[in-house]
């Protein structure tokens, strides 16, 4: 794990990345009818569903011959997805963030070793 902190491009990529890995996680967990992820959809829709004119927006869309609630479920696989991502890359900057304190307490104690012994001999 590279030690330094990424750029904001950097870290756009990355996410990007994990969140199209997480998303196809997802979709074939929802394939597969994995209880836990579809109960996490559907609190999403839930939820989402509680938002103003969201219900009327699905309806009149759908009358209008479009597949509004599949591109809801979508949008909200999508954005489960980017929270798992965000959360990974979180993880990751957690571990890095404990592995440049390892370095500095590494390098402190190499530095107080060689001046004891540069001292003594």
């Amino acid at each position: 794990m590279t030690r330094h902190l990424p750029t904001d491009e950097q870290y756009e990529a990355a996410l990007t990345e994990a969140t199209q890995r997480h998303h196809r996680v997802l979709l074939a967990a929802v394939a597969a009818k994995c209880q836990m992820t579809i109960n996490q959809i559907d609190c999403a829709l839930g939820d989402y569903l509680q938002e103003a004119g969201a219900w009327d927006e699905i309806v009149s869309k759908t009358l209008a011959g479009e597949n509004a609630m599949a591109k809801v479920l979508e949008k909200l696989i999508w954005q489960q997805a980017e929270s798992l991502a965000r959360a990974e890359l979180a993880r990751g900057e957690q571990q890095r963030a404990l592995n440049i304190a390892d370095d500095r307490a590494n390098n402190a104690s190499w530095n107080r070793l060689m001046a004891m012994e540069a001292a003594y001999g």
